[in-house]
């Protein structure tokens, strides 16, 4: 067996070893554990895990796909039809290749250069995605060709003319039913707009997931919708306030602070770089090191990364049901909050200026 087959085999098997004794270390593990930790020894362990833990979830999926390669085609049959001995050494390679790259990416972590990190967490990820595009590739080359069925010709005369009558009734019906029913389906949509043609839309952007629209309410006025729209955001607020209160209790560093302008809710998060020391220091100092950053970008570079960031934002508002008359499966594809964020900037602004007013009559 060639050296560079029975290296692959060997991490193979390594892998199937170490993920057997992982699941019967924690089926033993005692659920009192973290109990004897310190805080800080469970914070330093949660962040390492966090760090590497997509790195360590495609590091996981590369071997399972190569590990089901392997049982596939561990057969007589095909044995002997795998690729040649150029894509095994190529396969060591890789493997060798995201070794050195995740052991560059942990050494600077643990030296907390975040920089440095990033970089080289994201060459080993590109790695093992090499490794199982190059499995596929040779997984799918492998697979048997499907025999092509070939269909008969159809007659000159066309297929509608060698059905029975009886068949072409029962088609006809089939058609008027599906008309039936969808045309139901729009007539209701319909009157239900011409009944309420104004509807209340409620927007939600958050960092965790894409931002959504969807309806909330239909009304028979522009009235209506609006006086719904002030008592839904009023209500969203309280809501949000309340469990950031509950949430404070469990976490007291997990801060958050919400902001209503005009239609829309942002809710502000303390930057990552505040509330640790240690990442802003490797910040700062990559900031630092940079040559291509004038002092004052140096500068406005660290106040920004300080600055609170828009987590979520949540925005109530009226629209016509269809404005497009006949179609009454309208949505909204506009986003409401940059009117108020923009809205919001300008009073920021108008206060700074306001300072700047009052100062200079002094």
């Amino acid at each position: 067996m060639d050296e560079s087959v029975a290296d692959i085999i060997r991490r193979l098997t390594e892998w199937r070893e170490d993920m057997r004794a992982s699941l019967e270390k924690f089926a033993a593990q005692s659920k009192h554990t973290a109990q004897d930790r310190t805080p800080d020894e469970v914070t330093k362990s949660l962040r390492k895990s966090l760090a590497f833990y997509a790195l360590a979830t495609k590091y996981h999926e590369t071997m399972a796909r190569l590990s089901r390669f392997f049982n596939e085609n561990n057969t007589e049959e095909k044995r002997f039809t795998l690729s040649e001995l150029a894509w095994w050494q190529k396969l060591k390679k890789l493997f060798e290749i995201e070794e050195s790259f995740y052991k560059q990416a942990k050494e600077a972590f643990a030296a907390e250069n975040l920089a440095d990190y990033e970089i080289y967490s994201g060459l080993a990820k590109d790695a093992l995605q090499q490794i199982s595009d190059s499995i596929e590739r040779v997984d799918k080359a492998s697979e048997p060709v499907p025999e092509k069925t070939v269909l008969p010709s159809l007659p000159k005369a066309g297929w509608w003319q060698t059905l029975t009558l009886d068949e072409k009734s029962g088609m006809k019906r089939v058609l008027f039913v599906v008309l039936g029913i969808g045309a139901l389906f729009y007539a209701l949509h319909f009157f239900d707009v011409v009944n309420h043609p104004w509807t209340l839309w409620r927007s939600q952007w958050s960092q965790y997931y894409p931002w959504e629209v969807k309806s909330a309410k239909r009304f028979n006025s522009e009235k209506e919708c609006v006086a719904e729209q002030w008592k839904m955001i009023a209500e969203e607020l309280k809501s949000q306030k309340n469990m950031q209160k509950s949430i404070s209790g469990m976490f007291p560093n997990l801060k958050q602070v919400h902001i209503h302008e005009g239609r829309t809710i942002f809710e502000f998060g303390q930057s990552m770089y505040y509330m640790y020391p240690q990442f802003r220091e490797s910040l700062f100092d990559s900031i630092e090191k940079n040559k291509e950053l004038s002092p004052y970008q140096k500068e406005t570079a660290k106040r920004d990364a300080l600055l609170p960031k828009i987590q979520a934002t949540w925005t109530y508002f009226c629209t016509r049901t269809a404005p497009y008359l006949y179609w009454p499966f309208y949505t909204p594809r506009s986003y409401p909050p940059s009117g108020d964020l923009e809205r919001l900037a300008e009073k920021v602004l108008a206060g700074v200026a306001a300072k700047m007013f009052v100062e200079k009559s002094e």
